[in-house]
């Protein structure tokens, strides 16, 4: 299938079809947490594309380079040369007319939606044993249209990105193939509030469930550019202030711009409590501790755009 609707059930599909971070938004929305509607652009369209684009024995090239696992300076000296072919990869993807049959796909998208979240999905992402967590690109409140195609372009291109390829390589991975979450959204205003929580603290001082959070957009926080703490161990609240420079909210005409921080309380702490109830809660049915993502529009109850398993970190038990 081209494209999988929302009406997608978990047990029906896999990471090899949409993806680990859409296999988790489909298992969020069967367990009955918020999420938004998501479509995704399988990977069946992915490798249309490669096709279209001719660079299969490129491909090729950069998984051979590591597939005997040589130790590190070897790996880097190897992709190193083969930078040139990384960047053939990646100018090819954004560059190359979209396949007739994605074309068509993407035509039974709503066509009344105005702004789109376009999200990679690789098929090693969000794995509970490597989460490439930052390696790939995603665009926010991109309008319909060719925009839309160009973002999708994008998000494929970032599956040969140096880092991603370097990440890879760490961890020993397959070659991803990528499929594309695709999100209707409302525009981001600096009434909004987004976020992480992990079900167990990373911080060795805190002990419960980590949120960080911020005004605007998540990006500020998944970016690393801030975001107040709150750390919730039962009904005790503990914050730590750490108010970013800037927040990511929509630009007039689509895609994400700067906008002056604001120095309130982002969280009530009854707000921080009420996250952490549900984190916890996806994390017993997950079986396992979990990283989350959320979005909290203003006068609106928390949704859900990501979940994963804790992975390359410390966990201290909460109590």
């Amino acid at each position: 299938m081209w494209l999988y609707p929302p009406t997608t059930k978990p047990d029906g599909v896999s990471a090899e079809l949409v993806g680990g971070k859409a296999l988790g938004l489909y298992w969020l929305q069967s367990r009955g947490f918020a999420t938004p509607q998501t479509w995704v652009l399988s990977t069946q369209a992915f490798d249309a594309m490669v096709q279209a684009a001719g660079i299969a024995n490129q491909i090729t090239a950069l998984a051979e380079a590591t597939e005997d696992k040589p130790d590190w300076a070897t790996t880097v000296r190897r992709l190193r040369a083969l930078s040139d072919v990384q960047r053939e990869l990646t100018e090819a993807l954004q560059t190359t007319p979209l396949p007739d049959p994605v074309w068509a796909a993407l035509q039974a998208l709503p066509q009344n939606k105005v702004l789109w979240a376009v999200r990679s999905s690789a098929t090693v992402e969000d794995m509970h044993s490597h989460s490439f967590a930052g390696q790939f690109s995603s665009c926010l409140s991109v309008p319909s249209g060719p925009s839309l195609a160009e973002a999708i372009r994008t998000v494929w291109a970032s599956t040969f990105n140096k880092n991603a390829l370097h990440y890879r390589a760490q961890h020993g991975t397959v070659m991803p193939r990528m499929a594309v979450v695709l999100q209707p959204m409302e525009p981001i205003t600096a009434d909004d509030r987004a976020g992480v929580i992990f079900s167990q603290s990373t911080i060795p001082e805190l002990r419960g469930v980590l949120i960080q959070a911020t005004f605007g957009a998540g990006t500020t926080v998944v970016g690393r550019g801030g975001g107040v703490i709150k750390c919730v161990n039962g009904a005790q609240v503990t914050p730590c202030f750490w108010t970013p420079e800037h927040i990511v909210v929509t630009a007039a005409n689509g895609g994400m711009q700067s906008a002056p921080p604001r120095f309130e309380a982002v969280l009530a702490d009854k707000e921080a409590v009420q996250l952490a109830k549900q984190v916890h809660e996806m994390a017993d049915q997950y079986s396992r501790p979990v990283d989350v993502e959320f979005v909290w529009r203003k006068g609106r109850e928390p949704v859900f755009v990501q979940v994963r398993a804790l992975t390359g970190r410390e966990i201290w038990s909460s109590t």
